[in-house]
């Protein structure tokens, strides 16, 4: 599961090496990315802070990383130099306020992890009240759960589940080398009205940007983009 320090540092170094990761995935939160230089930026469910690293790179004046997981935050801390302006907080995303607002709040795969459709709008909600005004939120979402059970993808996951699913129902993702984590199957059309009452204006949905890297094959490519393992969005407060 996502506690392990095994699963920790085998999803940070996929997170860095893996094409779809990369060429795909980080591709394309950069290319929705408006610009972070001197900004404050927030990253819950942040994993083993690979993005938060990204974020200073790219000139963020503060990072704060938060993740429920014990081992991701060690890992993280692991692999931060310790001139990156990034402070890490082991706590679940519906527990963490700040009492000053981020220009940037970032999420990847946190609204896969909402159980039910309260949940969701809690995570939302929490989204919401940590962006300042005129801040930008930006998040991907997991499809793997629209996928049939047990095809795998080009991302090396897959999912598995009995039957079709329903909103909020968990699945099973299997990682590379056995590694497995529950996530929560939602609707884009869902997530869509629960962003909308927590606040949020000008949301926007993106699908993966096309980077043809050469470390994915051509039939890869086809096939992430007529089944996108995931999905970006942002909006503004």
């Amino acid at each position: 599961m996502f506690d392990t320090k095994n699963f920790a540092e085998t999803y940070s170094q996929s997170k860095e090496h893996h094409p779809f990761r990369t060429d795909m995935e980080r591709y394309s939160i950069l290319s929705w990315l408006e610009p972070v230089e001197g900004k404050r930026v927030l990253d819950l469910a942040c994993g083993a802070g690979n993005y938060s690293r990204m974020f200073c790179r790219l000139g963020a004046k503060e990072v704060t990383g938060v993740d429920s997981s014990v081992e991701m935050i060690n890992s993280a801390m692991s692999h931060t130099p310790e001139i990156m302006p990034v402070a890490y907080h082991t706590l679940s995303a519906e527990d963490y306020a700040s009492d000053i607002p981020y220009d940037l709040v970032f999420h990847a795969y946190l609204l896969n992890c909402a159980s039910s459709p309260e949940k969701l709008y809690e995570l939302c909600r929490v989204l919401y009240r940590n962006l300042g005004t005129g801040g930008q939120m930006l998040g991907i979402m997991g499809m793997l759960g629209h996928y049939p059970s047990g095809r795998r993808n080009p991302s090396g996951c897959y999912a598995a589940y009995q039957g079709g699913l329903s909103e909020g129902d968990g699945y099973t993702i299997f990682f590379p080398g056995q590694q497995k984590a529950v996530n929560h199957y939602w609707r884009r059309s869902t997530c869509h009205s629960a962003l909308v009452e927590a606040g949020f204006s000008d949301i926007c949905w993106y699908l993966p940007s096309d980077n043809r890297s050469h470390q994915m094959s051509a039939d890869d490519w086809v096939e992430l983009e007529n089944n996108p393992v995931f999905i970006g969005v942002s909006a503004t407060r």
